[in-house]
């Protein structure tokens, strides 16, 4: 319900380095209960934003300096923080992703996929397959669009209905 801090969150996204931002399109009401700071942040009127980067809740070194290069360039861009050492300058080619595709578990099995979170992906590709217990092929997983993965389940027992991905493309 705010344009403009929805528009300053996506400059200082763009102007924090991430090469990927992801702008899911939905809208708090005041009264829903905020599960997240920055869904909190929202609510009050305040600009926020979410980073993530890992694999399952483990930590890598590579990950935090992305984040922490990110957010020092949003407080510089911001105009609370200057650098000491040159400004670090983002050479990849910023990526909006604004829709999501939900790939959901067609039935309980054993889900096998060698892709990753970050992984490109076309449509009609073969994403990974389910088995039943005993091994036995049930499902292919296919994607229904073009784009990044942004996450996928982490355990390969599968429940029907479950999200096995979360798929992030720009119309």
């Amino acid at each position: 319900d705010t344009p403009e801090n929805t528009k300053k969150a996506h400059n200082l996204s763009v102007k924090s380095g991430i090469q990927n931002v992801v702008s899911y399109p939905y809208t708090l009401t005041p009264a829903e209960p905020a599960k997240y700071a920055f869904k909190e942040a929202t609510q009050q009127g305040i600009t926020a934003l979410s980073i993530e980067a890992g694999k399952l809740g483990t930590v890598q070194k590579d990950n935090v300096d992305l984040i922490k290069t990110a957010v020092y360039n949003m407080l510089e861009n911001s105009g609370n923080y200057v650098k000491r050492k040159s400004k670090t300058v983002n050479k990849n080619q910023t990526v909006l992703l604004n829709q999501q595709d939900y790939i959901r578990v067609p039935e309980d099995g054993i889900f096998y996929s060698e892709l990753k979170s970050g992984d490109k992906v076309k449509k009609n590709q073969i994403l990974g397959y389910i088995t039943d217990k005993f091994g036995n092929k049930k499902h292919d997983i296919v994607s229904q669009t073009t784009g990044i993965i942004l996450y996928k389940v982490g355990t390969p027992p599968v429940n029907k209905g479950e999200t096995l991905f979360c798929i992030g493309y720009n119309e």
